[in-house]
């Protein structure tokens, strides 16, 4: 059961059913054995001496009374009460609230999932930092087979890269990981139909990854989205982009790109 509205308005139609009933009971039967009826119910037993004696005392007040009739009376407040500490008990469960915690443990994990399944033959450390980039490396060749590429990434990853479709790109060179991005508003490239984002990325050689940042440009007109990638899960190209240090050139790449792709759309 989840404590919502509708048991809340429930909740205080009971406690005010309760101190109606509970004023009446008073009246006739006297204010102790009214408080051990609403604390205990019928559980004679789990009364103090003092409450015991003047509920013993109400129910032979009530003794030549039809049965079903008597304990009306009694079941009625017990009834209520049970039911009040039971909404209580609802509304005492409620669901941890940690966004920071819960944003970066979805975060890591994505991150995590999308380097297994794009490099499988590099060995690859990620965690969610501030500082946001990779280890330095020297490079030796005693150590290439033990290298461990140390990757961090902002607790945001997941709603500002992977959310996005942005998790991973290409260029000339191949597959690059991103691992930090955020939009910008260029104005002539907006009125040509693209948009700008500045990225930074981790790009991966003979088991060794560099840090490469640049731009990433892509057409407004595209859905991009989680569910519908840059890259799709093998690695291959899903929507046109262009990825270049220098804006102009990417640009110019994206244009070239979204017309070699028109044109393959069209000879099909």
């Amino acid at each position: 059961m989840e404590y919502n509205q509708k048991c809340h308005k429930i909740l205080q139609t009971a406690l005010t059913m309760m101190e109606i009933d509970k004023q009446l009971y008073i009246d006739q039967f006297g204010k102790l054995s009214a408080h051990a009826l609403v604390r205990h119910g019928n559980s004679a037993y789990q009364m103090d001496p003092d409450e015991r004696e003047a509920f013993k005392g109400m129910k032979d007040d009530l003794s030549g009374i039809d049965y079903y009739v008597k304990n009306h009376f009694i079941d009625r407040i017990e009834d209520c009460s049970r039911s009040i500490r039971q909404m209580r008990k609802y509304r005492q469960q409620k669901t941890p609230y940690h966004p920071m915690k819960d944003h970066k443990s979805l975060s890591e994990t994505s991150a995590r999932q999308v380097l297994k399944d794009h490099f499988k033959t590099t060995a690859t450390s990620l965690s969610v930092s501030p500082d946001v980039g990779i280890d330095p490396h020297e490079r030796t060749d005693e150590e290439r087979y033990s290298i461990r590429n140390r990757i961090r990434v902002s607790v945001s990853w997941k709603h500002s890269v992977f959310d996005k479709g942005f998790e991973i790109i290409k260029s000339g060179k191949g597959k690059h990981f991103v691992i930090s991005s955020v939009s910008e508003n260029i104005a002539w490239l907006e009125q040509e139909g693209f948009t700008a984002f500045k990225v930074r990325t981790v790009f991966f050689k003979n088991g060794y990854g560099n840090e490469e940042s640049g731009w990433l440009v892509v057409d407004k007109s595209d859905d991009i989205s989680v569910r519908s990638p840059l890259c799709d899960e093998m690695g291959k190209l899903a929507k046109p982009h262009a990825f270049h240090a220098e804006l102009r050139r990417a640009a110019s790449l994206i244009k070239s790109r979204q017309f070699r792709n028109l044109a393959r759309m069209l000879d099909a």
